[in-house]
């Protein structure tokens, strides 16, 4: 048995290829998966769509303010016309 680091109750594999190999591995599942007509479930494009913005550099730390602190002058209103009176 090699010698990995731990990783909870799981010992993870030393990784003994260099990148070229490893990204030779890479683009061969790939292609197998294309050949087979795998196509990653919509779900799960959506959310990783949804994880780009919301962990985003800038837009993320807007987004949480905008939800944060939602009645900043300025800022976008979610209320309805009805409350404004």
């Amino acid at each position: 048995m090699t010698s990995g680091e731990r990783v909870g109750s799981v010992v993870a594999p030393v990784a003994t290829g260099s990148a070229a190999e490893i990204e030779a591995t890479q683009f061969e599942v790939r292609r197998i998966l294309d050949e087979i007509g795998y196509r990653v479930p919509a779900r799960l494009a959506m959310l990783s769509r949804l994880d780009a913005v919301v962990l985003h550099p800038v837009t993320g730390p807007l987004l949480l303010a905008s939800v944060l602190f939602p009645d900043v002058p300025g800022g976008v209103q979610l209320g309805t016309a009805a409350d404004e009176t």
